[in-house]
C-alpha cells in the first residue's frame, strides 16, 4: 500500500508504515536507508575528500529515505538527486531537492507491482520531508559526482551527460570536495576529467585545505573504495532477491536484468 505524502498530516506516525521522500508512506518492510557516501570508504579517505578531520558516516544526515526499489536507483545510479536553483544570497530558506532520472531507457518501467508509479514519474519530482531535518549537501553533491562518472563510462552521450558537463546541475554553491581528489577518482573510474562546470563553486584546493597525505593516493585509494562499495552493494541486492525468490511467489522487482544501468553488471569498471 501507498500513501503519498498529501493525504495524511505531517504529524502520522505508524510503527507499521515507513516514509519515502520521493512517493510517500509504505508498508516498513518496503522503505530503507539510503546511504550517500558509502560506508566502505577509510576514515583518512573520506576525511581528505570532505578536507575535515573526522565524519561520521552513520550521521543521519547521510541517508535518505526512500522505497527500496528507488533505494536501490539511487545505489545504482539510475537516478540522483539534485538542488533547485535559489535566489543569489537566500542562505534562510531550506534547500529544496529534486530527483532527476540519469537513464531514461528506464521511464516507462514500473517501479514496483505494487503501485502505479513508473520511473518517468520521479523524474525532476521534488523531494517531501515531514520536518526540518535534510541529508547535508556535501553528501548529495558527494553522490551526485559520482554518478556522473560512472554515466560518463557507461553512457556518455545521454542527455544526463550532457547536461552536467554544459549546465553543471547543480545549483548551491559551497566548498564541498576537495578539487584534485574529485579528479583522480573520476579518471581511475570513466577515464576522464571531471568539466569545468561540475566543479565551478562546489570544490575547494589543496591550498585552501591542504591534506594531510597526498591527493593522488588518496583519491586512488578511494576511487577503490568506491568500486568496493558498488560491487558490494550489487552482492547484497542479489541476496535479497535469492532470498525473496525463495520464500515467496511475490516479486516486486518490475525491471529484466538486461535492464538495468550497465554499470550494475558492467564489472570492468569495477
Amino acid at each position: 500500500m501507498n500513501i503519498t505524502p498529501t493525504q495524511l498530516p505531517t504529524s502520522y506516525i505508524d510503527s507499521n508504515q515507513g516514509y519515502c521522500h520521493l512517493t510517500g508512506f509504505w508498508d516498513k518492510g518496503l522503505v530503507k536507508a539510503a546511504h550517500l557516501v558509502a560506508k566502505s570508504l577509510s576514515t583518512d579517505e573520506i576525511s581528505d575528500l570532505f578536507g575535515v578531520e573526522q565524519i561520521v558516516l552513520s550521521d543521519p544526515r547521510n541517508g535518505l529515505s526512500l522505497h527500496k526499489n528507488i533505494e536501490e536507483g539511487l545505489d545504482s545510479g539510475r537516478i540522483v538527486i539534485v538542488p533547485f536553483p535559489q535566489d543569489t544570497g537566500d542562505t534562510m530558506t531550506a534547500t529544496r531537492w529534486k530527483c532527476v532520472l540519469t537513464d531514461k531507457s528506464q521511464k516507462d518501467n514500473m517501479i514496483t507491482q505494487q503501485s502505479s508509479w513508473y520511473w518517468r514519474d520521479l523524474d525532476n519530482r521534488e523531494l517531501t520531508f515531514l520536518n526540518d531535518n535534510r541529508p547535508a549537501r556535501r553528501y548529495l553533491y558527494f553522490r551526485f559526482i559520482v554518478t556522473y562518472i560512472f554515466r560518463k563510462k557507461t553512457d556518455a552521450e545521454s542527455d544526463f551527460v550532457q547536461n552536467v558537463e554544459t549546465k553543471g546541475l547543480w545549483a548551491t554553491p559551497g566548498p564541498y570536495l576537495r578539487n584534485s581528489m574529485l579528479n583522480v577518482l573520476s579518471r581511475n573510474i570513466s577515464g576522464h576529467e571531471l568539466p569545468p562546470p561540475i566543479l565551478e563553486g562546489s570544490t575547494f584546493t589543496d591550498e585552501q585545505y591542504p591534506p594531510e597525505r597526498n591527493p593522488s593516493l588518496s583519491g586512488s585509494l578511494a576511487a577503490h573504495g568506491i568500486r568496493r562499495a558498488v560491487i558490494n552493494s550489487a552482492k547484497e541486492r542479489e541476496h535479497e532477491d535469492d532470498t525473496i525468490d525463495s520464500g515467496s511467489d511475490e516479486d516486486d522487482s518490475c525491471s529484466d536484468e538486461d535492464d538495468r544501468p550497465a554499470f550494475e553488471h558492467d564489472f570492468d569498471i569495477l
